[in-house]
Formats: structure tokens, sequence, C-alpha cells
């Protein structure tokens, strides 16, 4: 070989090393990128796994990377290289100027230059090609042919899996420390000195120390496999025996590690306090320097602490209440290990920053189970209606560790009962059946001839108005009973709709019949069924305009209850500011604010409702943009904070100026309410309150007239008994003497029926009446009144009976129907049997004693009794005109309905039998008749005369009956509903007058009275004794 053939040689060998150091070095890179990957990964492994797994799989992880290196960058490079061509391949893509044809030629001829060159090759010319690629590779070395870019991507990769040890290091900085622990122990344990020999430790024992809350004694656990189940704060003393003797040893958890205590080189114990899930391994060291830790970890497990439990039973789900109700609360409550306190937390819905809370009830230690009642009272809270109340129970437990648990009940929704709230609901509903009575009316006007072609009637199509009129019939007179109770209906309006939904009844029971009595195809039937249908037409149109306008009224009045609110938070006001001038102080100042504050709400209230009340009003007789108007949010609330400008800045005068000038509009706003009242009652029913007045100053006559009529037979009557007590001297006080006696002995059995004893009938109250009659019977007796006698006597046999027949009654109750007859009465009703026979027996005689009036009377007398019959006669005469002229009026509006006309019929047959016992000469069965129509008449003339009064003015008239609230009805406790309240129910002795009192009374009667007078003191004092 030449020595130019040896420098090329050379030149591919210094290359060939070139390559094969980076491509080895390349693997070392990758190695150590590959190391920290792995070193990252057994450490977070070793936290969560077991170390031996986690040191197994680092292990096998760089064992099959350093093969892979070792493949990939050393043998395979020399593999490759191995070859010249390659090597100049890889050279000459550094070589611009160089021909890779000549540099391979060049090589063959050195190869050759020992051998003889063939027929067709110049050895000249070979050795000069050699000689002239030689000098080309003499100015180059083999860095600036191979270059080191190689290694960019083995660097890239150190780089990456620095960044990745970097972020475990940051996020878990003991799993680089126990990465490095578990390949240092698991070459220990792959080479048989660690975890895979047998265990060192045996008979191991667990003792537990429980937190003081859960009020357990300690525990201990012998031959236990390691396993800790402990609640979270147990203190935890661990044993162990191990088969050598040891150096040291641990417990190694995840994230930390307790040491061992060792005792006579194989006794093992530690302490530990459990606050979490882990667990632990053995890691020990014997004395002759050998290390093992277990394979398999022993669990931490926490023992569930469950939360407590509370219900509320009672209320049981969500109610209606008053302002001052006192909400009764009944709870059970109960945990595992022991309960602390009992809150009840309370707040306004859609008001926050409102949540209070107060304890309720404090556990006795250890305490797991309880039931507790409680009372919430309302009114401090000063509860507006309408709100609505959220309220809850809390319990804790007694839980020291990780702090007490809270459990948490159902939530009560407790609304305020809103009298206004129940009015809407009831004029909303009133409203829709209102538009069923408009409705119904549409269709039968449809079935007239005149609404379109003739056809014969229905029979299908009227079954099916009739079902649905008589469901509109049973929603009308429920509204009417829960209107009655309604504190903020318009007056009237529960009768008007009771009357009307008794209208719709009696209609549907004539359609009902004249369905069921033939076929509607018949003539006469078709004939019956259109007559139906105009009766049922008129009566639906005067009921749907007459609702109509009431409803109209209704919602008038309601504006005007919300103004009289305003005007009432204005007095109060007013009377704030006057004291405050007077005596200036931060508290009236405060209650000031308050007060403006309060009328701020009041007024946009106000203004809420009355859009949506006046959207309902017609302005056929009513402006409702005038009533707008004066209701405008911008004069009345800024006249508010006008008046609280003025309140800071100290000037009262100015204030209580702005106060009077707000008076002025709400006076303002009253008027024209009451101008809107006028002319809804003017625009339709003028000329029906111009009748109606007529009426009642016909009736107001016709009751004084027979007042006048009472009085005259009245006085009649005591001068036939005058005539009649003198012609009967000499008899009458024996009899009267001898009947006082027998009354004395009914008195005394009403005394003994008198003595306390519970009945459910109401006996003590006719008892009571008996005896006062009793008292009254005997005056009578005694002054030889017999006509009062006689009223007395009858009153009190009415008494007595009542009396029998309740405890005929009550000894029914006790043994059941058809049973009393198989007991005798008892002594109670023996007593009321005698006693209302003797009362029966005393009024016998006193009727007996009655005098024939036509033996007593006189010419003049029986004229005088003639023309009082005639006048009687002509009064009943006027009243049946009085009738009839309310019926009329009852066509336009139902103003009386039925029992106002039975109240006349019943007052006309009164007279009528008056007038017959005046023309028999019987003023003593004359009179009662004229007490009873006398007091027909008054109650019709009542209640006309406050229906006159509604509609004083050209305004609406109400129907009768409506005095007071609608029925009669007591509305209870505020918000028209019944209270809850508990209250004593008071005893008939309760309403007696004292005694000393009731005495002079009776002596008074006593008294001379003149002749003229004698019946009126009469009554007089009954009624002062009733």
């Amino acid at each position: 070989m030449t020595p130019t053939g040896h420098s090329i040689e050379i030149f591919l060998a210094r290359c060939r090393r070139r390559v094969l150091g980076l491509e080895l070095a390349a693997g070392l890179l990758y190695l150590a990128a590959a190391w920290l990957v792995v070193l990252a990964v057994v450490g977070l492994l070793a936290l969560w796994l077991s170390v031996s797994s986690a040191a197994l799989l680092g292990w096998l992880g760089l064992a099959g990377g350093l093969v892979l290196v070792a493949w990939r960058f050393i043998w395979h490079p020399r593999a490759r290289q191995a070859r010249p061509e390659r090597l100049i391949r890889l050279a000459e893509k550094s070589l611009a100027g160089t021909d890779r044809l000549e540099w391979t030629s060049a090589l063959s001829f050195q190869r050759q230059a020992g051998e003889p060159p063939g027929p067709h090759t110049s050895g000249q010319l070979a050795r000069a090609h050699v000689e002239r690629v030689a000098a080309a590779l003499a100015g180059h070395r083999p860095a600036e042919l191979i270059s080191s870019r190689r290694l960019a991507r083995p660097l890239l990769s150190l780089l990456l899996a620095g960044a990745v040890m970097a972020v475990v290091m940051l996020a878990a900085p003991a799993a680089v420390p126990a990465g490095l622990r578990a390949l240092g122990g698991g070459t220990a344990a792959l080479a048989g000195t660690g975890s895979g020999g047998p265990p060192w430790v045996g008979d191991i024992s667990v003792e537990y120390n429980y937190p003081d809350y859960s009020n357990r004694p300690p525990r201990l656990v012998e031959g236990s496999d390691g396993s800790i189940t402990a609640l979270p704060g147990t203190r935890v003393v661990l044993r162990a025996v191990a088969d050598r003797d040891l150096a040291g040893g641990r417990l190694r958890f995840r994230d930390s590690e307790v040491p061992l205590a060792i005792s006579g080189g194989r006794q093992l114990q530690a302490e530990l306090l459990v606050t979490q899930a882990d667990q632990y391994r053995f890691q020990l060291t014997s004395r002759n320097g050998e290390h093992w830790s277990e394979s398999h970890p022993h669990p931490v497990v926490i023992e569930p602490d469950q939360p407590p439990r509370i219900d509320m039973l009672q209320p049981a789900s969500d109610r209606q209440v008053t302002r001052r109700q006192t909400v009764k609360l009944l709870y059970q409550a109960g945990d595992d290990f022991g309960l602390g306190q009992v809150r009840l937390v309370w707040r306004l819905a859609g008001r926050p920053g409102t949540e209070q809370q107060r304890v309720l009830q404090r556990a006795a230690r250890g305490q797991r189970r309880l039931v507790g009642r409680a009372s919430f009272d309302l009114a401090p809270l000063d509860l507006e209606p309408g709100e609505q109340l959220q309220l809850y129970l809390e319990v804790t437990d007694n839980d020291t560790v990780r702090g007490p648990k809270t459990g948490r009940s159902a939530v009560c929704h407790l609304e305020v009962f809103s009298n206004e709230k129940q009015h809407d609901d009831l004029l909303q509903r009133l409203q829709q059946a209102w538009e069923g009575l408009l409705a119904q009316l549409a269709d039968f006007l449809e079935m007239e001839p005149e609404a379109g072609p003739a056809r014969a009637p229905d029979a299908e199509r009227h079954r099916q108005l009739l079902r649905s009129s008589r469901l509109l019939a049973v929603e009308l007179a429920t509204l009417a009973g829960e209107l009655a109770g309604d504190a903020l209906a318009a007056e009237g309006l529960a009768l008007t709709v009771r009357r009307v939904g008794r209208h719709l009844e009696r209609l549907d029971s004539r359609l009902a019949r004249l369905l069921e009595r033939r076929s509607t195809q018949e003539r006469a039937g078709s004939r019956r069924l259109a007559a139906a249908r105009s009766e049922r037409i008129r009566q639906l149109e005067k009921d749907v305009l007459y609702l109509e306008d009431l409803l109209d009224l209704s919602r008038l009045d309601e504006i005007g209850r919300l103004a009289d609110k305003i005007a009432r938070a204005r007095r109060r006001l007013a009377q704030l500011l006057r004291r405050y001038a007077q005596a200036p102080d931060e508290k009236t100042r405060r209650q000031i604010a308050a007060e403006i504050a309060r009328m701020k709400e009041t007024i946009a209230r106000l203004l809420d409702r009355q859009r949506r009340v006046l959207k309902g009003v017609r302005d056929e007789y009513i402006n409702p943009e005038a009533l707008a108007r004066l209701l405008g949010d911008r004069d009345m609330l800024g006249a508010l904070d006008e008046l609280q400008r003025l309140l800071n800045q100290g000037r009262l005068d100015d204030a209580l100026a702005q106060l009077e000038r707000l008076d002025r509009q709400l006076g303002n706003l009253q008027a024209a309410l009451e101008e809107s009242r006028r002319r809804l009652g003017a625009g339709r029913y003028g000329k029906l309150a111009e009748q109606l007045g007529r009426m009642a100053a016909e009736l107001d006559q016709l009751t004084r007239a027979q007042q006048q009529l009472l009085e005259q037979t009245g006085t009649l009557e005591s001068r036939l008994l005058d005539r009649w007590k003198k012609k009967m001297q000499g008899r009458l006080g024996k009899i009267f003497d001898r009947l006082r006696r027998q009354l004395a002995r009914i008195d005394g059995a009403l005394q003994k029926l008198s003595r306390p004893r519970q009945s459910p009938l109401g006996e003590q109250g006719t008892i009571q009446r008996a005896r006062q009659q009793v008292k009254l019977l005997d005056m009578a007796l005694k002054n030889r009144d017999l006509a009062g006698g006689l009223e007395s006597a009858e009153q009190l046999l009415e008494q007595l009976d009542d009396l029998h027949a309740r405890q005929q009654l009550r000894r029914s109750f006790e043994l059941g129907p058809g049973q009393q007859q198989r007991r005798p009465a008892g002594e109670r009703e023996k007593l009321a049997a005698q006693a209302a026979r003797q009362a029966r027996e005393i009024y016998q005689q006193l009727a007996r004693l009655r005098p024939d009036p036509r033996s007593l009377l006189g010419a003049g007398q029986r004229r005088r009794l003639g023309r009082l019959a005639g006048r009687q006669a002509e009064l009943g005469g006027r009243l049946e005109q009085l009738r009839r002229q309310m019926q009329q009026l009852d066509r336009q509006a139902p103003l009386f309905g039925r029992p106002a006309q039975e109240r006349l019929a019943r007052g006309g047959r009164h007279m009528r039998q008056a007038a017959g016992n005046l023309k028999k000469l019987r003023p003593s069965r004359a009179r009662p008749h004229q007490r009873q129509a006398l007091a027909e008449l008054q109650a019709l003339r009542q209640a006309l005369q406050k229906s006159c009064r509604s509609g004083g003015g050209g305004g609406m008239p109400l129907p009768l009956g409506s005095a007071g609230r609608p029925g009669g009805r007591d509305v209870g406790a505020a918000g028209g509903r019944a209270s809850e309240r508990e209250v004593e129910l008071p005893s008939p002795e309760d309403f007696q007058p004292p005694l000393d009192y009731r005495r002079q009374l009776l002596e008074g009667m006593k008294d001379a009275v003149p002749e003229q007078y004698r019946q009126q003191v009469r009554r007089y004092y009954e009624e002062l004794v009733k």
C-alpha cells in the first residue's frame, strides 16, 4: 500500500471513530433521559403501590432502555459503518467539490495497487487519480465531514426529561426520594436480600384509643394482620415481635414514617395518630446489616362518622299562619356517636340578609337520640301579610376532631295569611264565575228564534247546558260561603252571589223537570222549554249586570281601603313629627325614618295593586285615568322623599307643611272614589234607588202605625184586666198564692237541676233562662198581673219542655237508638218532667182565669175594638202592596231574595190573625200577633234603611240582609279567619247581673205606675232582667 493510499484509509478510520462516538454519546443522552423519567415514575408509583412493585417496574424499564441503547447506538452503528461506502456517502454530503465516483474509484485503485492492471486500465493514471483524491482529503478533518447535529434530538430529550422531573418534584416532593429508595431497595430485592424472603415480624397486636367524643372504651385486637380501622383522631399503639435481633426499624407510610421502638432486640412498638386513610410497611434492619421491607402494605381505613340527622315532625308540611301565631314545633334527631345542639333557623323569602337562628336544645353528653318540642312565636318578627317565612332545623354532632358536622331538616314554608291575597283569589274566581254566567246567557240567547233561523230545540244541547249550569251553581254557592268569611269583600257581595246561585239552582230544577217529563220534540214540550229559556234569559241578564257592577264597586272599595292605610300611616307620622318638634331625640328621629320607610312600602304596594285593580274597572261610569293620576308615584313618593330631606335638614315646620299637602292629596283621592261610587249607582240604579227610598219610607210609616196600634190595643187590654181584677178581688188572691207555692216547687227542682254537670246539650243555659222566667212569673203573681203571668207562664212552659226533651235526648245518646225504653228515667229527667207538668198546670189555671172580654166591654169599647180591627186589616193590605212592590223591584236587581219576602209574608199573616182576634173582641190574643208583626217590620225596616244608606246620593243599592258581616258570621281573628288561640268558654252564670242589682229591679217593679204606661214599664223591666 502506497503512502497516498494509506492516507485515504487513515482518513476513513478517523471518520468511522467520529460516527461511532457520536452514536455512543446520543445513546448515553437517551439513557440519562430514560433514567430521569423512570425515577419520576417509580417515585410516584412508590407513593401509591408497594415499593417492591415500583422498584421492579423501574429496573425492568431501565434494563429495557439499556438493551435498546446498546443495540441502537453501539452494535447497529458498528455494523452499518463497517462498509467504507457508507462512510463515503456520509462524508460526501459535506464535500461540495469532490465527486463521489472519484472517491470510490480512488479507494478501489488503492486496494488494487499490488496487482497488475487490467487490459483496459493504466497503472500510471490510476496512481495519479489516487494521489489527487488524497491531496483533496488532506485539507479536511473528520469533524468537518461528520456533523455533531446528530446530538440535537438526544439533548432535547434530556431537557424534556429534566422538565418532567422538575414538575414531579414540585407536585410531589417526596416522589424523587421515594423513587431513589425504591430503586435502591429494589436492587436488594432483586438480589434476594429484601422483601423477597419470609417475613421478619409476627404476632401483631393493635390497641385503639378512640377520641373522647365517641364515648368508646379502648380496644385491643391481638393476632391482627396489621390492618387498622379507626375513627379520625384515634391513637393507635402497634406492637409486633421480630424473628431476629434488629438494629433499627420504622413504619413507612406514603408521605411520612414512624420510628419503631425496639426492646429486647425483637419487641417492636410504635404509636401513631390516625387522621386520614393511608397504608404502611415494616422496614427493618438486622444487626447483621440485612435490610427487609414488606412487599405488601397494611391498610389504614377511616371508620365513617355520619352527619347527624333531624326530622321536623310538626309542622309536617307548608301551611298558612297569622302574624301573631305561635307555631308548635316537634322534631326528632339522631347521630351514630353523639348529638350537640339543635338550632332553629329562619329567613324571609326574597329578602337576603334576614337569616336568624336560635338554639332550641343542647343534648346531654353521649346522647344519640332525642325528641323535642318548642314554640316559635311569630309576633316579634312583625311579619307583613303575604310574606313567606322559611324555617328549618339544624343539628350538630359532638365531633371534636374534625369539627362538628351539621344535619338539616327539610325546609318548611309558612305563609302569613293575607286578607288581600285571599281577597284577590276570591275576586279572580268570582270574575271567572261571572264570565261563566255571561257565556251561559250567550248560549241560551243563541237558541232563541230571534238569534238565527228557527229550529226545534235540541234536547241534548239543553242537557249539556244544564250540566255546566249545575257546576256553575255549585261554584257560586262555594264562593258565597268563602266570601262571607272574607273581611275585605264588598258589602252585600256574598249575599248577592248566594242569591244568584239560588236563582240558577231554581232555573236548573225547572229545566231538569221539563227534560224528564216529555220529549222536546212534542209541541207542548217545546213551548215549555221556550218559556223556561225566556225566564232564564231574563234572570241571567239581571244577575249578570248587577254582579258586574258589584264587582266594580268592590274594586273601588279596595282602592279606598289602601288609601285609608296611607292616611293612618300619615297620622302616625304627624304625631311623631309633633313629638319630635317638642322634644328632639335620636330615638324619635329613628322612628320617623322607619315610619317614612313603611309609608313608602305601603304606597308602592298601593300603586302596584291599583294598576291591577284598575285593569278590571269599566270606564262607563268610572274614570280610571283620573284615579291613576291621583295615585301617581312621583307625587306621593316624591312627597315622602322631600319630607325625609326636610327632616334631615331640621326644617320641621316645612316637613309638617309637606305632610299636610300629602293629606290633601289623599283627601282628593277619597273624594274621587266617592264620586266614582256615586256615578256607578246614578248611571244604572238611580231610578231603582229612588223606588227603594220610597219603599223604605212606606215601610217606616207602616212600622210606626203598627207600633201605635199595638200600644192602643195594650191600653184597652189593661183597662179590661183592671175591671176584671176588681170583680175577682176576693178569689184572685187565694188562687195566685196557691200558684206561687206551686211555682216555688218548680224553682226548687230547677235548683237541683242547676248543680254543675258537664253536658254537651246546653242544659245549663236552658235552666238559667227557666229560673229567670220563674222570678218574672212570681213577680207577676204577686202583683196580681194576669196578662204578665200568662206570658211568663207560657215562656216558662216552653223552657221546661225543652229541658225535659234534652234530658230524654241525653238518655237516648247514652243507651243508643231505640234503647231508652229499657232503662227508667233518671232523677234529673224525672225532676225536669215534674217541673214541666207543674208549669203546664199553672198556665192552664191562669188561662182559665182569663176573662171573657164580651162580659166586660161596654158599647164604646166594642166600637173601639172594631175600629182597631179595621185599622189592623188596613195595615195588612198596605203590607201586601209593599210585598208586591218588593217583587217588582226584585225583578230589576237581586236585592231582596226569598228571606225578605218570607218575612213580609209572615208579618201579613200575623196582621190578619190580629185583625181577626180584634174583630172577635179578643185583645189579649191579638196582641202577641201584633208584636210578631211589628218585629218582622222592624227587622225589614233596618235592613232596607241600610241598603238605602249604601245607595244614598244616587249610589248603588245593596241587597237586603247585608248589614254587618254577611250572614252574621263572626270573622274571628285578624284576616277574617278563625283564631287558633285557646280561650276559656264562659259559663251562663258569667252573664248574669249581680244579685243586688236584680233584687233592686224586681223590687222596683212593685212601685205604682200610671195606667197608660203600665205595659211599657213592664217590658222595660223584663228586658233589664233577662
